[in-house]
C-alpha cells in the first residue's frame, strides 16, 4: 500500500499528463491542544484542528491555484448570553462553562487565484482571485469583542475578490 505522499505525487503526475501542464500541490495540518492540562478546560477559542490543502496548475504564462482551509468546531461559555436563544446548549454545564455552552461550528473556506504573465519585455504579471469563494460565514462567537466573530482565526464575513499587478524591475 502506497503512503499518502506517494499517492499525492501520483495524482499530480496524472493531472499533469492529461492537462499538458505543470501541477503542484501543498498540504498542511496543525493540531492544537491535543492533550489538555486540566480535564474540562477549554482551548481558549482556538480550533483544535486547522487543515489546509492546495493545488496549482501552470501552463505557459498562466497559473491557477486553489486552496482549501478547514477549522474544526469548538465550544465556549455562554457567559452573559445565558438564557438567550443564541446560547446553543444552555443545559450543558462544565466547570469552565458555568453559564452553559455555546457551540461554534466547523468552517471550510475555498480560495481561487489566477495569474497571467504578460508577453512583453517588462516582468509584469496580472493576478486576480477570490478568497472565501462560497461566502461561508464565520461562526458566531459570544466571547469575542469584535462583532461576534474571532478575526484572528476566521476570515472577514463575506467573500473577498482582488486584482493586482506585479511588476519586477
Amino acid at each position: 500500500m502506497a503512503r499518502p505522499a506517494n499517492r499525492h505525487r501520483s495524482v499530480q503526475r496524472e493531472l499533469a499528463k492529461h492537462l499538458c501542464a505543470k501541477v503542484r500541490g501543498e498540504k498542511r495540518a496543525r493540531r492544537q491542544g491535543a492533550t489538555q492540562r486540566r480535564p474540562g478546560a477549554d482551548r481558549q477559542r482556538h480550533p483544535a484542528t486547522d487543515v489546509g490543502a492546495g493545488y496549482g496548475w501552470a501552463k505557459g504564462p498562466w497559473t491557477v491555484n486553489y486552496k482549501l482551509r478547514y477549522f474544526s468546531a469548538l465550544r465556549e461559555d455562554c457567559a452573559s448570553a445565558a438564557g438567550f436563544p443564541i446560547c446553543s446548549m444552555p443545559n450543558e454545564i462544565a466547570p469552565n462553562r458555568p453559564n452553559g455552552t455555546h457551540h461554534l461550528g466547523a468552517v471550510t473556506y475555498h480560495d481561487v487565484r489566477a495569474s497571467w504573465k504578460l508577453p512583453v519585455d517588462l516582468d509584469l504579471t496580472i493576478v486576480g482571485g477570490i478568497n472565501n469563494l462560497f461566502d461561508k460565514k464565520p461562526p458566531i462567537c459570544l466571547s469575542c469583542s469584535l462583532n461576534g466573530y474571532d478575526a484572528s482565526t476566521y476570515d472577514l464575513p463575506s467573500r473577498f475578490a482582488y486584482v493586482q499587478a506585479n511588476l519586477k524591475f
